[in-house]
């Protein structure tokens, strides 16, 4: 269930567009807690975290100040994130409402990472929010677009691996401005 579920981003320092120092030459990696996560969260071992701060335009992430300076005391690299919903919405306005709700990248703090917005967790069989390749391909430019003129940074973009593939027709266009990192489940 996602509730009780951690998203693990293996996120290699060569897609992101600037240097995360790790430990060692593995990858960095990092967790993306859940809005209504209840443990405490052991950040040890961990490069960074992605903290939830709005779902869709019905949810604010009323721990999220909390979360992120745990995360911060933990000596992490923290970002927010926007979990989708595009048959919503548009990209444009979820992308203001996270923004104004804790989604802002703050360009004077380098323990900061950019915003995330994460895709691919449709529970229905199409999974694609009812949408064609064509039309999320639209929305997610609008609110990469959007996110990136408040912030001047580009959004890193999460989806699960097939998720893409199927519901962007594998659309490369976003190759060049906006980090991709495939999500995998874990339990917490």
């Amino acid at each position: 269930m996602l509730s009780r579920s951690v998203l693990l981003f293996l996120i290699s320092s060569a897609l992101l567009p600037f240097t995360i120092a790790a430990p060692s030459q593995t990858e960095p990696k990092g967790i993306s807690v859940f809005p209504t996560q209840e443990k405490s969260i052991d950040w040890t071992g961990l490069s960074f975290a992605y903290l939830p701060a709005t779902v869709g335009e019905a949810f604010i992430n009323p721990k999220l100040d909390e979360q992120n300076s745990d995360c911060c005391k933990a000596g992490l690299l923290c970002g927010a994130y926007h979990l989708a919903y595009p048959n919503m919405t548009s990209g444009q306005d979820q992308a203001d409402y996270f923004i104004q709700n804790g989604g802002g990248w703050k360009k004077s703090d380098d323990r900061r990472l950019p915003g995330a917005l994460i895709l691919g967790h449709d529970g229905n069989a199409a999974g694609c929010f009812g949408l064609s390749s064509a039309d999320m391909v639209r929305w997610v430019r609008d609110f990469s677009d959007v996110y990136h003129q408040a912030t001047s940074r580009y959004p890193i973009i999460g989806a699960g691996p097939n998720w893409w593939k199927t519901c962007t027709d594998d659309d490369a266009s976003f190759k060049s401005t906006n980090p991709l990192g495939l999500l995998g489940l874990g339990e917490v």
